[in-house]
């Protein structure tokens, strides 16, 4: 057994059978998406008049408005196809994230984070299917 193969082996890690490139696209992807709300938060404490506790408040709000998501796109998977909703979230989230350029109220920020948070769930759901 290779060194490599042992180590793998040992650190519990799948063998990529040279997917390398899409485990560093999903590796990239993953970390972006884990980074993405700390950095959101301090966006828009810095853009807009509203207090951190109001971030906060209109973030969570979204997230969880955004929560059904995830079944409605297995719906729109076995309807359409995965490469379709996996566009079609990349879309959503990206109007959703130029329209954080705008926000200026809490209803403001609820209503493009929940856009930001359902193209995500999109995204991630269908991802699977794609892959």
């Amino acid at each position: 057994m290779a060194v490599r193969e042992r180590a793998r082996d040992r650190l519990g890690l799948p063998d990529l059978g040279g997917r390398y490139q899409l485990a560093g696209a999903l590796f990239t992807d993953s970390l972006g998406d884990g980074l993405f709300v700390p950095f959101a938060v301090v966006y828009f404490l810095h853009t807009t008049g509203l207090s951190l506790s109001l971030v906060g408040l209109g973030l969570s709000a979204a997230s969880f408005l955004a929560m059904p998501a995830a079944p409605v796109g297995g719906i729109l998977i076995d309807r359409f196809s995965p490469a379709a909703v996996v566009i079609t979230g990349n879309l959503v989230s990206a109007a959703a994230l130029a329209g954080y350029l705008l926000v200026d109220r809490l209803w403001e920020l609820i209503f493009f984070a929940f856009f930001a948070a359902a193209g995500n769930r999109f995204f991630w759901t269908a991802n699977l299917a794609l892959v």
